[in-house]
């Protein structure tokens, strides 16, 4: 970030004059994250778990019921 940032009234930085990398890295890793989010949401049997997985998972307890 340079030394001259751009402040507005509450302190926060104001992102639009010099978008930084890690701005950019976190707004791509969202752009990614939301969508597949929402996709399984809506089809779960897409999400795939191997044998190892469903091992390791019930290993943890995460097949009981609450």
């Amino acid at each position: 970030m340079s030394e001259a940032a751009i402040l507005d009234d509450d302190g926060f930085r104001v992102r639009g004059t010099q978008p930084t990398r890690v701005d950019a890295f976190f707004d791509a890793a969202f752009a990614f994250a939301v969508p597949l989010l929402a996709y399984i949401l809506i089809d779960p049997t897409l999400m795939v778990v191997t044998r190892r997985e469903r091992a390791a998972l019930a290993a943890l307890g995460a097949d009981r019921a609450a």
